[in-house]
């Protein structure tokens, strides 16, 4: 990957983050009863011995130790307005609480699905934390369907899975361009603030869905398991002048960009 690249893929990122105008919230969800509940997100798992529930401060995903492995998702619907220069930010906190740190045990953002069943799905785009190899993955769905030759990975600085309750922030933000060009970067941030970061383009129409939120695949022989999400948000962001952004977009093409910051 050269330079030029790299250069281009943090412009139109800075671009997008600095630039917009006109930002409004269009949902803003803290989960847990003494809050907002599951926030009229639907639950789907893939079999009886994985559960979503609510308690005072979370939306809880857990299972007791059983073999296999098994997906599970809780989304909420949003009608985005997919016109050139719009851009969205998702935010979503979590506790990764108990956890098996093998075997592919996932969990993150889930964003395009076709519908509140995505459990199983390679659809739309998932950014995850695969904490067996404590790395930060972008693609189809939660199953991993590849959007490129291979999935989007990049390892994961700072702190690695413990088993011990440490909250974690995963952003997401994308932005549709001229072309067809869909720019998505995710970003999963630590306890001590260390910020691991995977982006590039994707094609807009193929983004069919509207169903958002919250995904995970985990095998729990080796211990049980227990997450808990604490709130999600999104921003939509309308940007100035979508014909600069759009060059910009055509000049980055395909190319996807890696990076990490402390």
């Amino acid at each position: 990957m050269n330079t030029t690249t790299k250069k281009l893929g943090t412009l139109i990122a800075a671009g997008f983050l600095m630039g917009g105008v006109a930002q409004a919230a269009i949902l803003d969800v803290t989960f847990g009863t003494e809050n907002d509940g599951s926030g009229d997100f639907t639950q789907e798992v893939e079999t009886a011995n994985l559960t979503w529930s609510d308690t005072a401060d979370s939306l809880q995903l857990s299972r007791v130790v059983e073999p296999g492995l098994n997906n599970s998702s809780a989304l909420t619907q949003l009608t985005l307005d997919r016109s050139v220069g719009n851009e969205y930010q998702f935010t979503m906190v979590f506790s990764w609480d108990e956890g098996y740190a093998g075997n592919n045990n996932r969990f993150g953002l889930q964003m395009f699905a076709d519908d509140s069943a995505a459990a199983l799905s390679t659809e739309g785009i998932a950014a995850f934390w695969n904490i067996a190899n404590n790395t930060w993955y972008v693609g189809g769905g939660v199953n991993v369907f590849d959007y490129s030759t291979a999935k989007l990975g990049e390892a994961k600085t700072g702190t690695p899975f413990s088993g011990e309750t440490q909250e974690y922030t995963i952003d997401g933000t994308v932005a549709f361009l001229a072309g067809d060009v869909l720019f998505a970067e995710f970003s999963i941030i630590d306890p001590d603030n260390t910020t691991t970061t995977i982006g590039g383009n994707f094609v807009a129409s193929e983004m069919t869905g509207d169903w958002f939120g919250l995904v995970g695949r985990n095998r729990t022989t080796g211990g049980a398991l227990e997450i808990n999400a604490k709130s999600f948000n999104a921003t939509q962001t309308a940007i100035p002048e979508p014909s600069t952004l759009a060059l910009l977009g055509i000049a980055l093409g395909s190319a996807f960009f890696f990076r990490r910051r402390k």
